[in-house]
């Protein structure tokens, strides 16, 4: 019964979004205290009250949406256990040796995942011609895994930056991340987005709000905080959706990172890989209204067993828009120049196609 009644108390407690370790702090000092300092036979009462407090004690979890019961008591918490065992037991781990059972996990179990048959049929859509695709699919996804793994190590990758990452750069572009400007990253799901924001922070970025999508799990946000603000402080996260709080950035005279090559429910249909795509034009037009300079960025890795990569930060280039365009003009000229970055990084990702995410849904409207 007593340990029936602790389960409880941790299963809860995540839900309710507690930290895993500190809850398990409790627990063991609780059950010390009544080993050795009370009856056995009240340590049940003790447990009883412990479970009260949980039940009672205010959430810290961000509901940023609602919840189904099924979400909020069993298939969340779930979730956020398995991740966070799987956390502390990385940390047994040399960094180099994370990264490969990330990749050979991720390989295996994919093929059972809903986002195989998706990448299949993108990559077949966007690169018919391709060679190997399945071959490409499954690096791609040896990637992911990587660099999901990785996340847990930011802190030891950047104590270790010149091993790891090699830097492209020209001389004018290294001098204006040194001076921390505001301007607009263009970020993309090529490579790894961790190791870039490691290559950011060495080339001089400080203070950067960086365009989010949360987590549909809302335990996994403060995961999500720890493992990248925390062990990067140059980074402040922004809510997907949410323009008043990046326009608020801006006008601090702040860098924002936003990644452009994800599915949007609303926007432009542009062509990507010749196919219509929803995209957003909104860095566009926050580039043109707070004369801001746009810089495209990227990692990709070069060997996967000695954790190699090359970040490259393409120049600062401005958009200037006519002042003489009505609606339709201007909605035109927002999309010309979105085609032009959407057409950039086509051509980067044709070049080394298994370092792309081919998972998501970015063709919605294509069958």
């Amino acid at each position: 019964m007593n340990i029936i009644l602790i389960l409880i108390v941790i299963w809860v407690a995540v839900a309710k979004g507690f930290l895993l370790h500190k809850i398990a702090v409790i627990l063991i000092l609780t059950q010390l205290l009544s080993l050795y300092f009370v009856d056995i036979q009240y340590i049940l009462i003790i447990d009883l009250l412990l479970l009260g407090l949980v039940i009672f004690a205010p959430s810290k979890v961000q509901e940023y949406h609602i919840r189904s019961p099924y979400n909020k008591w069993v298939k969340h918490p779930l979730e956020k256990i398995i991740v966070d065992i799987l956390s502390l037991s990385l940390k047994i781990l040399p960094v180099q040796q994370a990264s490969n059972l990330g990749g050979w996990l991720i390989v295996k179990i994919s093929p059972f995942l809903k986002g195989h048959k998706t990448a299949l049929k993108n990559i077949e859509l966007a690169m018919p011609n391709l060679k190997d695709k399945n071959n490409v699919v499954k690096q791609s996804w040896e990637n992911l895994g990587r660099s999901f793994f990785e996340t847990f190590y930011l802190n030891s990758i950047n104590k270790k930056f010149e091993k790891y990452i090699d830097v492209v750069v020209d001389k004018n572009t290294k001098e204006f991340l040194k001076q921390n400007r505001p301007a607009i990253f263009i970020n993309i799901h090529y490579g790894s987005i961790g190791i870039q924001s490691i290559a950011s922070y060495n080339m001089g970025l400080r203070n950067c709000g960086v365009v989010f999508r949360f987590p549909n799990n809302p335990l996994m946000i403060e995961l999500n905080k720890r493992t990248f603000a925390g062990q990067l402080k140059h980074m402040h996260f922004i809510p997907k959706g949410q323009p008043r709080d990046i326009i608020l950035w801006l006008k601090h005279k702040r860098p924002v990172s936003i990644t452009v090559d994800v599915p949007f429910a609303q926007g432009q249909e542009l062509q990507f890989f010749g196919k219509p795509a929803m995209t957003s034009t909104s860095i566009i037009q926050l580039a043109v209204k707070y004369n801001l300079p746009l810089i495209l960025v990227y990692t990709r890795r070069t060997s996967s067993r000695k954790m190699k990569f090359v970040s490259t930060f393409e120049p600062p280039f401005f958009i200037k828009k006519p002042d003489n365009l009505d609606n339709t003009q201007s909605t035109e000229f927002d999309r010309s120049a979105m085609q032009k970055i959407n057409d950039k990084i086509e051509k980067i990702i044709k070049l080394h196609p298994e370092q792309w995410m081919w998972m998501q849904q970015r063709w919605k409207k294509v069958k």
